[in-house]
Parts: structure tokens; sequence; C-alpha cells
């Protein structure tokens, strides 16, 4: 069952991750606790304190690397995961589409800060285009 501040989801999707063999391949998980951090599905159980999301939404999520110390990975029928920061998605978004946001959002967020520093500071009197998670700075 969840603890405070997390939620219980029947994962429905679950996308692969560069990160799912890396961890594998460079040691950081231990063998049986699993793998998989992309995933969409919908809540089944609250914890305690939980308030910003309700039983049957349908939710993407990604699972950072720490949380699989608790052996709550993505690539299980029901993941365990803080209810913060789950994305709410619409019916008319499929699950294989929505369980990829994270993984897309964390690559173009990851080039932002590696080209611009971002977020610590904003790209004033310039142009950016993220396009497909890809990014290209332009002057």
């Amino acid at each position: 069952m969840p603890g405070p501040g997390e939620v219980l989801v029947k994962n429905a999707v679950v996308a692969q991750n560069p990160s799912d063999w890396k961890t594998i391949e460079w040691g950081l998980v231990r063998p049986g606790d699993g793998v998989g951090s992309d995933f969409v599905g919908r809540i089944v159980a609250l914890g305690q304190g939980v308030d910003d999301v309700k039983i049957g939404d349908r939710v993407s999520g990604w699972l950072l690397p720490e949380s699989t110390a608790k052996a709550s990975t993505a690539y299980r029928e029901y993941s365990i995961i803080r209810s913060k920061p789950l994305i709410h998605i619409p019916d008319n978004v499929p699950d294989d589409e929505a369980a990829t946001f994270f993984c897309a959002t964390a690559t173009a967020a990851s080039g932002l800060r590696a080209l611009l520093g971002f977020p610590l500071i904003a790209p004033y009197n310039r142009s950016l285009l993220v396009w497909g998670g890809s990014c290209q700075y332009l002057l």
C-alpha cells in the first residue's frame, strides 16, 4: 500500500527508457530490484495526505532511480510513486504516447540546461526551438 504522499498505480503501458539498461549495465540496481521508469496507468489507491489526484485518475509518471530502492518500478503490474509530479492524461491521448511524456520532457530540459543553464537563466533576446525532445539554439 502507498505511504504518505504516494499513490498506487495499475500500469497500462510502460515505455522503455535509456536509463533502464544503463542502471543494469552500470550496477545501479541490485539483482531482483527491477527497472522501468516511464509509465501510464490509473490510480487505484491513495496514501495519507494525497489530495491532488483521486482514485480512477489516468496519469503518466516517471519513477526516479532512487525510488527503485523500494522495489517499485514501472515494469510491474502496479507501481507506487509520489503523487507529485504526475501528469493527468486527457482521454484523447493514447496510453503509448502518454507513457513517453516524462522521458521527452527530461530530454528537452537536459538540453536546455546544458545550453542555457535552464532554469537558472532566461534566454533573453534570443530564440529557442524545442522540437521533438531535441534542442536547437538559435543565435
